[in-house]
């Protein structure tokens, strides 16, 4: 178990009686009161004397129960004011968040400096924003070598599938030896992948190394150029919180001439407070690194939600969103705090 304090912000409005009580979840509580911990503004002003902005001492004004506390200044508040507090609360039992991996997502960049003037979002542009967050690994980068022609990665005709492949999974060709990771097997009759080895031909029968589906290749199509080494991967990840994904051209190297297709893979954020090493769902090697070690460490961080739409730079604080689609925000452990956790090694 994970226990922690963690700070949070209650806005509500006094009684007749100039009181207002707060409350928390079920388990959790109101540590003892302390001047530096507990702090109360008045946000507009009752039938009492505080004005709006004033910040009120309320040490001796408060008294608790399991999972609530109140506070009453019938002289200062009066009937009416609306306060707001920040203060700790104690989370006994805190709940690990989970994390989703979605391999071999595609994103078609098709932008030029002639049909949008929005840096971030163009194939020309040196930062190119994947528009999710906590992408954890660049796949392939394909470059169709003329603006108006949408790319494609390499893809075989088969028949006589015996089923589907999975995504990312490993195919290897039974004449050729040739080795490919799965992007996607839609319809049943086209597979397409990038190639980590060899050259696929259609004398080959493929096998899929984790569905063991088998599939005969028909045709071969090698797709539009690879420039996947043309591109490093920025995942977004602050010391803060989990920002936009984006690739970025290495110095040096010629902008593209057409349009791109990345393919990527990320993660999803589920809800709770927390995630730790069991919280990855994938091999432990493949844990992406960060500093500190995110299988070594307990990671509150925030997410910022996707991008749906690209109205402005993609990496301006304007697209930063906590409550949109693909956010994801937990309680963060008060400053100079405490966790207390058990562990088994």
């Amino acid at each position: 178990d994970v226990s922690y304090t963690t700070k949070r912000q209650f806005v509500g409005t006094t009684s007749s009686v100039g009181a207002i009580t707060f409350t928390v979840g079920v388990g959790e509580t109101f540590p003892s009161f302390t001047k530096k911990n507990y702090v109360l503004s008045v946000m507009s002003a009752g039938s009492g004397t505080a004005a709006a902005g004033d910040m009120v001492d309320i040490e001796g004004k408060t008294s608790s129960t399991a999972n609530s506390l109140t506070i009453t200044d019938n002289t200062l508040f009066g009937n009416g004011a609306e306060v707001k507090l920040v203060a700790p609360v104690n989370v006994p039992t805190a709940i690990p968040k989970t994390k989703s991996a979605f391999v071999m997502q595609q994103k078609t960049i098709v932008d030029t400096t002639a049909t949008n003037d929005i840096y971030g979002s163009r194939i020309t542009d040196k930062e190119v924003s994947i528009d999710v967050a906590d992408v954890y690994k660049l796949r392939a980068v394909f470059d169709s070598g003329n603006p108006a022609t949408t790319p494609t990665p390499p893809t075989l005709t088969v028949s006589v599938v015996s089923g589907t492949f999975t995504q990312g999974e490993v195919i290897i060709g039974s004449s050729s030896g040739a080795k490919g990771y799965v992007i996607v097997n839609s319809p049943a009759t086209a597979v397409t992948y990038i190639i980590i080895s060899g050259t696929f031909n259609t004398l080959d029968t493929i096998a899929g190394q984790t569905s063991a589906v088998t599939a005969k290749v028909d045709v071969v199509a090698t797709g539009h150029t690879n420039v996947t080494d043309h591109y490093s991967l920025d995942t977004g990840q602050k010391t803060e919180y989990y920002d936009i994904s984006r690739i970025v051209r290495k110095a040096g190297v010629i902008a593209p001439a057409g349009q791109l297709l990345i393919i990527y893979d990320y993660f999803t954020h589920g809800t709770g407070d927390y995630f730790s090493v069991g919280s990855y769902g994938i091999d432990y090697a493949d844990i992406p690194k960060f500093n500190p070690e995110l299988r070594d460490a307990l990671d509150f961080r925030p997410r910022v939600a996707d991008i749906t739409a690209t109205t402005v730079n993609p990496f301006s604080v304007q697209n930063r969103s906590y409550e949109t689609a693909g956010s994801s925000v937990g309680n963060l452990v008060q400053a100079d705090d405490n966790i207390l956790m058990d562990y088994t090694f």
